[in-house]
């Protein structure tokens, strides 16, 4: 990940809201667990993230994806078990999504 502010990235990626990017950024540098938006973009489930998202987020949702492609390690992004496996769990079920219609739980 490039060494840059928020504010330098989000005019790389002007859609971007800033406060969705520090989320990103958190979940990266600091392995904080990010919101049911966030870890739905993180995995890749964009149903979800599309449905979970704000007005705004919607609107950034490309420059959101391009950020995650072009900014952040690839070993923490792509689907929900690569989500888990950087946060340090081998948990694969998180409440905050939802599942759809007919998928059972897990756990």
């Amino acid at each position: 990940m490039r060494e840059t502010t928020t504010y330098a990235k989000n005019l790389i990626y002007p859609d971007a809201p800033v406060h969705i990017l520090d989320a990103i950024n958190r979940y990266v540098e600091h392995r904080h667990r990010p919101g049911g938006f966030v870890t739905a973009v993180l995995s890749n489930n964009l149903i979800v993230a599309f449905n979970t998202a704000d007005k705004e987020s919607r609107h950034g949702l490309g420059d959101i994806l391009k950020y995650i492609y072009w900014e952040i390690p690839a070993e923490s992004w792509g689907s929900l078990s690569k989500v888990e496996a950087w946060l340090g769990s081998d948990k694969v079920h998180d409440p905050n999504l939802v599942r759809p219609e007919g998928e059972k739980d897990q756990g």
